[in-house]
């Protein structure tokens, strides 16, 4: 039996190795036309990376796209619904091995996001081919992340349907999570310095966190946050702030 194991070992071994040098040597910018065109294919909508394709060698290799685009829909307000400066995936080799994607960091670097209804009641991330979208997230449900962090972000909704807009900008965000991406269990929640803006009917409200920490244990039962929050509105004739924690459902405010 050892010596099973120790020929199953060496053979493992070797495989690494061999994909070492094959990942070392590849030249994976010649990929950047075949991920765009997936992404056209599945959402009807061109993905446009201006930037290079980079590869870090390791036993968790890194990828890394700089300059992302992805076009928004063709009555949206602006040509991109998202402006990514660099996006980073780091995917361990050895299940990559047995046929196993799993990102154990997913992260957006200055990440530009808009989601937008028009008047008709028709949003932006829906697609024009709802078939192929379909297809593409029964492919996607055997992609698993561990992590997603996101850095110095923008994020709008413009809701011209309910006369409403949300502006947010985020200096720091980290979610930890387990299970299949379009299914995840999400186990921790973190932020920095969160700053939106709310317009609703002419009145415009902001809104400060500072931070924010929520770990999910098992579940959500005897889960713990923390936050600290500042708003105002009518141009600062009203203000008002909050800060609290929450433990087994149940809250808390200082007094």
């Amino acid at each position: 039996m050892k010596r099973i194991a120790g020929i199953a070992g060496g053979v493992v071994v070797v495989l690494i190795a061999g994909v070492f040098v094959v990942l070392a040597t590849i030249d994976i910018n010649q990929y950047k036309d075949v991920i765009e065109e997936q992404a056209a294919a599945a959402t009807g909508r061109s993905l446009t990376i201006e930037g290079d394709l980079e590869l870090s060698v390791g036993l968790s290799p890194a990828i890394e796209l700089n300059g992302v685009r992805f076009q928004n829909a063709d009555w949206g307000s602006r040509p991109d619904m998202a402006i990514i400066e660099r996006v980073e995936a780091s995917v361990p080799l050895l299940p990559l091995l047995f046929g196993n994607i799993e990102v154990t960091r997913l992260a957006l670097i200055n990440p530009d996001i808009l989601l937008e209804r028009n008047s008709q009641g028709q949003a932006n991330w829906e697609f024009e081919s709802e078939e192929t979208v379909a297809d593409a997230e029964a492919e996607a449900t055997a992609l698993a992340v561990s992590a997603i962090e996101i850095d110095d972000a923008i994020l709008a909704f413009n809701d011209a349907q309910a006369g409403s807009d949300v502006s947010v900008k985020l200096e720091r965000l980290r979610v930890n999570i387990s299970g299949d991406l379009l299914a995840p269990d999400v186990r921790r929640v973190a932020l920095d310095d969160l700053m939106a803006t709310l317009t609703s009917e002419g009145e415009a409200t902001e809104i400060s966190v500072s931070s924010l920490a929520l770990d999910a244990g098992v579940g959500w039962n005897g889960c713990e946050f923390r936050f600290c929050c500042r708003w105002s509105s009518d141009r600062g004739r009203r203000s008002g702030w909050a800060a609290g924690s929450a433990r087994d459902n149940g809250w808390g405010l200082p007094g």
